[in-house]
């Protein structure tokens, strides 16, 4: 895993060594990427590599990552994903790995590449999903049209199903009718959740505010008793949204089993239904794509949306692989996304992040 942590820029000599240089560039070092890895099959996690650097491009880092992945490789690790934020440099560093045009097969993904030290052997790349879910709030947030709508096609359908609108002033209406009341249907929804400032936007435990399995039944009682506008449509976006992130954060083997929901239980390799959702996904991802296309506002931005699909087509094929290739009996999706550490605790809002997962 890497973590580009900010740090002061200036040089200091210690110990007869001048300290603080940055590895590609004559002037100091504003951040440094740290390299981690963690375990697919246990509790394991390390700090690999750490490099400070300034201004690090897709060039430098694409040489960074190939070189850790190496050595781990030579010392007996077995690397099989790296995960990233969206953001451009990363997508240049892992760019780098895919044959040129000319040479790559047709119908080549974006998110498996040759391996580095194997080109018969895949490396997988996915999107941090727990970024993933701050940008859906946040493009809900930002949408410019009345009542701050989304509109989605329904979900598991053969196609031509009709069009919801998820309003995210629906949300703040609820909160507004239940301030003050000793008891509230929608209790996980506060103040800074619906109107979250720059830093805040960051938290993901507002963004779960947002996305969470208690509200929807909570905005429907509440439209019992008062008028409030896209209840329907709200309801199943945030049902949708909190489906797939159950499945892709998992964190234990029993959990499913101790809270009594399905969807939180490991990924399996024989007819599992949570497979079987996340590829409803992806199916609903294009037809709303494909339907909401002409659409000034009220979907989600072509980024956001390019981001949830190959991180869903993702997952899905990094599990596969795992249970073909490294015959695990099982897989937890949250070991692919990033890993947080006192290490990398200090890198709020950083703007390069990978990791690589190891077995």
């Amino acid at each position: 895993m890497v973590d580009e942590i900010h740090i002061k820029p200036f040089f200091d000599y210690k110990g007869g060594n001048i300290t603080g240089a940055a590895h590609n560039s004559k002037e100091p070092a504003n951040s440094a990427l740290v390299f981690m890895v963690q375990s697919l099959a246990g509790t394991f996690k390390e700090v690999a590599h750490i490099v400070p650097v300034r201004g690090a491009d897709g060039e430098f880092l694409h040489t960074l990552l190939r070189d850790v992945i190496c050595g781990l490789e030579k010392i007996g690790y077995k690397i099989i994903c790296v995960v990233t934020d969206n953001n451009k440099v990363n997508g240049k560093a892992m760019a780098k790995f895919k044959p040129s045009a000319s040479c790559a097969p047709a119908g080549t993904s974006n998110f498996v590449y040759p391996h580095p030290c194997d080109p018969q052997r895949p490396l997988f790349r996915v999107l941090d999903t727990v970024r993933l879910l701050k940008c859906i709030r946040n493009n809900w947030i930002n949408q410019k049209n009345h009542q701050r709508c989304f509109s989605f096609p329904e979900f598991d359908t053969e196609g031509g199903g009709r069009m919801l609108s998820a309003s995210f002033e629906t949300l703040r209406e609820a909160y507004d009718l239940e301030i003050g009341q000793l008891l509230r249907f929608a209790y996980t929804l506060s103040r800074k959740s619906l109107f979250p400032s720059a830093t805040e936007r960051q938290n993901v435990k507002l963004a779960l505010q947002i996305f969470n399995d208690t509200l929807s039944p909570a905005l429907r009682a509440i439209a019992g008793k008062h008028s409030l506008g896209h209840v329907e449509g709200t309801s199943t976006f945030i049902d949708i949204v909190v489906k797939w992130w159950k499945i892709v954060n998992l964190k234990t083997s029993h959990k499913g089993q101790r809270l009594r929901d399905n969807l939180q239980e490991p990924l399996f390799p024989m007819n599992d239904p949570k497979v079987h959702f996340l590829y409803k996904v992806l199916d609903w991802l294009d037809e709303g794509k494909a339907r909401t296309n002409s659409y000034n506002s009220g979907k989600l931005t072509a980024d956001t949306h390019g981001a949830l699909h190959q991180t869903t087509s993702g997952l899905i094929e990094v599990a596969r692989y795992c249970f073909k290739e490294l015959n695990l009996s099982h897989v937890l999706l949250e070991k692919f996304r990033w890993m947080a550490s006192k290490t990398a605790s200090a890198s709020t809002g950083s703007s390069l992040e990978d990791s690589t997962t190891s077995l």
